[in-house]
């Protein structure tokens, strides 16, 4: 399978995401919540279970696996209080995330592809910082509308790569 053909994929798969959160923004908040609890205790299991078995820096490892679990349990044991500290950690990488799109779009040729990078990056630092001036207010269901909004935007900019990239259009 060929790159623009997975990258169309991913961009198409972006757009499904996005409607289904926007339509059911507090499911979405709460499968982030959980989804992010269960990488952190897993991770943490894994890390605690590496510093007991490797060698080197073994006290360092063995504290930053107890810690990961402990913040994935506590993820997992309320994850619509977990939504407020995630609604913030997802405005910061938004606003990164949006910056690193608008630097590129300034570097990238003329045409559609530059276009939609620039409105990608434009949409994903007002995003980052709507969400920073309104937490924790909006913290139980904003996370799930934002994160649609980022995914469908995504979509919207993969999709228009990989026609960029099929026509032969470089960058």
């Amino acid at each position: 399978m060929r790159g623009t053909t997975l990258l169309l994929i991913t961009g198409l798969l972006a757009l499904a995401a996005g409607v289904v959160a926007l339509i059911y923004p507090l499911a979405a908040s709460v499968a982030v919540s959980l989804l992010i609890g269960w990488s952190f205790a897993v991770l943490g299991a894994l890390l605690l279970l590496a510093g007991l078995t490797a060698p080197g820096w073994r006290v360092v490892q063995i504290i930053l696996g107890v810690l990961m679990m402990l913040l994935g349990v506590s993820l997992l044991a309320d994850p619509l209080e977990g939504v407020v500290g995630l609604t913030i950690v997802l405005g910061v990488l938004l606003a990164i995330s949006g910056v690193v799109k608008l630097l590129m779009s300034w570097s990238a040729l003329s045409g559609p592809f530059r276009a939609s990078l620039l409105l990608s990056g434009a949409l994903s630092l007002l995003l980052g910082i709507m969400i920073l001036t309104n937490t924790p207010g909006s913290g139980v269901i904003a996370i799930g509308v934002l994160l649609a909004i980022e995914l469908l935007s995504n979509g919207i900019w993969a999709i228009s790569l990989a026609l960029m990239m099929r026509r032969g259009t470089r960058f």
